[in-house]
């Protein structure tokens, strides 16, 4: 029974969260690459208010088991709320080149090196730029 209470709590949790999905062209990639973004429940409701942004890899198949595990942590104040980017990396099996490091160093490589590139030159600058902004014109969108 305490199971069943639990899988209750935490689906209507999750439920509240709000999700959405954008697409970034990127220089360093020579690509476009589809984003998902997870808004927190409060979002709407603190408009000003400033949040942590957790940048997910494998954004296509990991998105929601974190942002369930994420929203069940901040439901019970053992998490702060979050927007969560998650990157897809497996439309054309990217994962693998975006990973790709050099054996000796052990430092990313080539397309890997680029990836990173994209992580912290271009991704990271567009979502500040657009947290305010292009996130309320998203949720606007959402209603």
């Amino acid at each position: 029974m305490k199971k069943v209470h639990l899988l209750i709590v935490f689906i209507s949790v999750s439920v509240f969260s709000q999700k959405k999905f954008d697409n970034i062209k990127s220089e360093k990639l020579g690509e476009e690459r589809r984003i998902t973004i997870g808004l927190p429940a409060s979002y709407d409701e603190k408009s000003d208010r400033k949040y942590p942004v957790l940048y997910l890899l494998d954004g296509d198949y990991l998105f929601d088991p974190f942002s369930g595990a994420i929203s069940y942590g901040s439901y019970w104040d053992d998490l702060p709320e979050m927007i969560i980017i998650g990157i897809h990396q497996n439309k054309n099996d990217e994962r693998e080149d975006d990973s790709t490091i050099d054996q000796n160093e052990g430092l990313p490589f080539e397309k890997g090196a680029k990836f990173f590139e994209f992580i912290g030159a271009e991704l990271v600058p567009y979502i500040e730029k657009n947290t305010t902004q292009r996130l309320s014109e998203l949720l606007q969108a959402m209603t």
